[in-house]
């Protein structure tokens, strides 16, 4: 049976019914089945994620890089700073050669270049000129199909204090930059307290009449498109019913989620699935609540008055927090915008939390003082490998909590997209800048990648945040970060 690939006109009275029950054709998955061919239609998915993740200091490029084995690549080898995601390879694409374009001509040599990771644009900070251009995850959150889905349109979390509120990497038009939820407390407390999924027995507080009628509106819609749907049904052959199957399959996920279960005595929250489980609390509340009350901004993270050096003995509990709150906020959809900023540049001393078998009287002990050390003195690149290595174990339990996640088809993790970034290359390089591109991403992405571009130090990060918006629905740019002062090109990243 041949299919007729042209879509079919929709006749007026089907037009006028969808614009009555307020839901335009095309904001249905569904709706090319109204449209055109069953065959040319496509399988519902769940909405695409982006985390982003920033971390100081720069790298060690031996050590950093993959191998080579055979025609793929290897993370598994002595001092790989990337060994904890090796069995995430194949949802990897290892980006090798992304240059801080904007930041090498114009910015400050150095620890700022965070605010340009995202916005594509200059930040000087020793010249008073920060980016004007919105970083990408808020342009991303002001999209009506993307951050409009939410309760909240993005989240902005951090593990390290805000010893410099500038040095940050989600901005708002105009230079005006995102403040971080510093504190898991504040981030529990924001994000989940008094939120409530749904129980399978109705036991929270029901919606309003209005919410109601809207649920039946959008139930109306599905049905009318499963008759429709039956009478193709009819007509189609066997590979094309196959393909029907699995949009049918789809479609129950869909009204349960329109729906949320309110036509059967549910809420009007996000249907009770075992995915979404809101944390009830944290570990030491009440110490990370002390914490945030003695100083909300918490700028000077080492010490407190009253606790001590507990944030600095805490780190890594500081990050499984805000992790697994990332990860719950992402499954429960109360997101679909992350970013997560560890510190701005290191601290200015030890690091135990990464290195606990690092002594103070070793002279690598300061992570930072790595940076400024001759590259070619003994042990400067083992120790750097060592201190990155955590950051890669960190998003290696992000890809866990999200893996472990059923969603629909498969995993929140399938569908995300994380976006790992450094500051810096070598040193205060600015070229050459580690990047990694992690998860599913509803599979818009072929993983499994290490991708080699030239050591030109003219490959802009700008083309690689094109490529990232054009990954989510509604979004066509061909620039990011160009302004009447600046202009990087246009286009997206070659063979991304």
């Amino acid at each position: 049976m041949e299919i007729d690939p042209r879509p079919r006109p929709v006749d007026r009275d089907r037009r006028r019914f969808l614009k009555a029950l307020g839901v335009g054709a095309l904001s249905l998955p569904f709706s090319r089945l109204l449209l055109s061919s069953v065959s040319d239609a496509q399988v519902v998915s769940s909405p695409l994620r982006l985390v982003g993740i920033f971390n100081p200091l720069g790298t060690a490029f031996e050590y950093w890089r993959p191998q080579a084995s055979g025609s793929s690549f290897t993370l598994d080898f002595p001092n790989s700073i990337l060994a904890p995601l090796q069995k995430y390879r194949g949802q990897l694409i290892v980006l090798d050669g992304i240059d801080c374009v904007p930041e090498i001509k114009y910015g400050d040599f150095g620890h700022e270049a965070s605010p340009s990771v995202l916005t594509g644009d200059v930040n000087k900070q020793m010249a008073g000129v920060r980016p004007t251009v919105e970083s990408l995850d808020q342009f991303l959150a002001d999209q009506p199909a993307i951050g409009g889905q939410t309760k909240f349109r993005s989240l902005e979390l951090s593990v390290g204090g805000c010893k410099y509120p500038e040095r940050v990497m989600s901005w708002k038009a105009g230079g005006v930059p995102v403040p971080r939820m510093l504190n898991p407390y504040e981030t529990f407390s924001r994000v989940f307290a008094g939120y409530a999924a749904p129980t399978a027995d109705g036991g929270t507080p029901g919606p309003d009449q209005a919410t109601v009628d809207r649920a039946f509106r959008q139930k109306g819609v599905l049905d009318y498109v499963l008759a429709d749907v039956g009478r193709l049904k009819r007509k189609l052959g066997p590979v094309e019913l196959q393909k029907l199957d699995q949009h049918l399959q789809s479609v129950s996920d869909l009204e349960n989620r329109l729906t949320a279960g309110m036509l059967d005595g549910g809420t009007g929250s996000p249907a009770p699935t075992a995915a979404c489980a809101p944390p009830t609390g944290i570990p030491d509340q009440a110490t990370w609540k002390g914490l945030y009350a003695e100083d909300p901004n918490n700028r000077i993270y080492f010490d407190s008055p009253k606790y001590g050096s507990f944030m600095f003995d805490h780190v890594q509990e500081w990050s499984d927090l805000q992790i697994q709150m990332i990860a719950q906020a992402l499954a429960c959809d109360l997101t679909r915008i992350v970013t997560l900023q560890y510190f701005e540049d290191g601290v200015d001393g030890g690091a135990p939390w990464a290195q606990p078998a690092v002594p103070p009287s070793d002279p690598w002990y300061d992570p930072h003082v790595c940076t400024h050390a001759d590259t070619g003195a003994p042990g400067r690149s083992e120790a750097i490998a060592t201190y990155q290595r955590w950051f890669s174990a960190q998003v290696a339990k992000l890809m866990d909590a999200l893996a472990a996640i059923p969603e629909g088809n498969g995993t929140v993790l399938d569908h995300t997209l994380i976006f790992w970034t450094n500051e810096n290359g070598e040193v205060h390089d600015l070229a050459n800048i580690p990047m990694v591109l992690a998860g599913g991403a509803n599979g818009l992405f072929q993983m499994g990648r290490w991708l080699q571009y030239p050591a030109s130090g003219q490959t802009p990060h700008n083309e690689l945040l094109v490529s990232i918006a054009n990954a989510f629905p509604g979004v066509n740019i061909n620039s990011y970060g160009n302004t009447a002062t600046y202009n990087w090109g246009t286009g997206a990243l070659p063979n991304l």
